[in-house]
C-alpha cells in the first residue's frame, strides 16, 4: 500500500515532534531509538546522522550512554566504532 502525501507529512510531522519532546525533556533514550528506526548500518547511511552527531556534541556522555546502551541490546555494537 502507497502513503499518500498527507499521510506522509502526517508520519513525518509526528517524528519532528517525537525529536522535539524528546530533546525537551532530555529523554535519551527515546531520541536513541529515534535516531535508528530507520537504517542503522552502516551508520553513513543512516538519515538521522547528522542528528546522532549533533546529539553526541550536544549532550555528550548523557546521549551516548543510551545510545551505545541501544546498539548493544539490539544487538549491532559494531556501530559504536563509527562514533569513537
Amino acid at each position: 500500500m502507497e502513503l499518500n502525501k498527507n499521510e506522509s507529512s502526517d508520519k513525518y510531522g509526528f517524528a519532528m515532534r517525537a525529536f522535539e519532546l524528546a530533546e525537551k525533556y532530555r529523554d535519551f533514550r527515546s531520541l536513541a531509538a529515534l535516531c535508528n528506526k530507520d537504517l542503522v548500518y552502516p551508520p553513513g547511511q543512516n538519515p538521522h546522522a547528522s542528528k546522532i552527531a549533533e546529539y553526541i556534541e550536544r549532550f555528550r556522555d548523557e546521549f551516548t550512554d543510551e545510545l551505545y546502551q541501544w546498539y548493544i541490546e539490539h544487538g549491532i555494537s559494531h556501530v559504536l566504532y563509527h562514533h569513537t
